[in-house]
């Protein structure tokens, strides 16, 4: 099977705004760089004009933009050549099966790299993974909001998690969570929710991972408020750095408690509590 790679010359700002979009016409999987991104998606799935289409809607110009075909083998080869191991700190070590690495932190997290969200190599997922070294998951339950590849879900688990649901609108994240949890050899069996938050139960947690775009974190206070418990943790990111006032405002007015953040390139990671 084909796949065509379209590669868009642009910066994170614009970037989420393309990637919902093509992920609603068919578009597997993304990848997001500082001065670039590009999507990727079976032959047969290809729309017609798709250039024009995000000249039209994005105002993107044609010199930004370039599509090529790729080969199935080639597919794969470049998706494993532009995975490298990532070491965190003395906190883990993540990896692909391909790769022989040396560490000595206390954690690891094996990751088969297919086409979904959260593989560590952007700011957001590493300041989440960081973030999350501060907090005691031992004995706590754990909602994974946009869960991605779910390697933060994961990463609960390893610390101590005793319950975890995880939630997606890409289908294809879905089984990517089921297979780490897998690969990683994790008993305990998630529940995974393909859909929006508001098919998420209501059940109330400790802990709370928000790893997705600044859009769903402006409307989802509420929702993330009724589905965490009395001195309870939420850790957000996908925050532009620029905006982060922002943010920080919606929650607090929401009820929530701000702790502190982290920063790393264009990007804030926010620490709440509920109480």
């Amino acid at each position: 099977m084909n796949y065509y790679q379209l590669q868009i010359q642009i910066n994170p700002r614009q970037q989420q705004a393309i990637i919902n979009h093509l992920d609603s016409i068919g578009f597997e999987g993304f990848e997001e760089h500082d001065s670039h991104m590009m999507a990727y998606i079976n032959e047969l799935a290809l729309p017609a004009n798709i250039e024009q289409e995000l000249i039209d809607t994005f105002g993107v110009e044609k010199k930004q933009l370039s599509l090529k075909k790729l080969e199935p083998t080639n597919y794969n080869a470049l998706w494993e050549s532009n995975f490298s191991p990532i070491i965190i700190d003395d906190f883990c070590a993540i990896y692909a099966d391909f790769h022989e690495v040396e560490h000595t932190c206390r954690y690891e997290l094996k990751i088969d790299p297919k086409m979904a969200f959260g593989t560590g190599h952007h700011e957001t997922t590493y300041m989440m993974l960081q973030a999350m070294d501060g907090i005691d998951f031992k004995g706590k339950s754990v909602f994974d909001y946009g869960a991605g590849t779910g390697i933060l879900a994961v990463m609960a688990v390893k610390m101590g998690a005793t319950s975890i649901v995880a939630n997606d609108i890409q289908a294809e994240a879905i089984d990517n969570i089921y297979d780490h949890f897998t690969i990683n050899n994790i008993e305990l069996k998630p529940e995974v929710i393909h859909g929006p938050l508001d098919e998420v139960p209501e059940d109330k947690v400790h802990i709370i991972l928000a790893n997705i775009n600044q859009p769903v974190l402006s409307i989802s206070t509420k929702g993330l408020k009724d589905r965490l418990l009395s001195s309870g943790h939420l850790l957000i990111s996908g925050v532009l750095a620029e905006r982060r006032s922002e943010i920080i405002n919606l929650y607090q007015e929401e009820g929530f408690s701000f702790q502190k953040e982290q920063l790393k390139g264009e990007w804030s990671m926010l620490h709440f509590m509920l109480f």
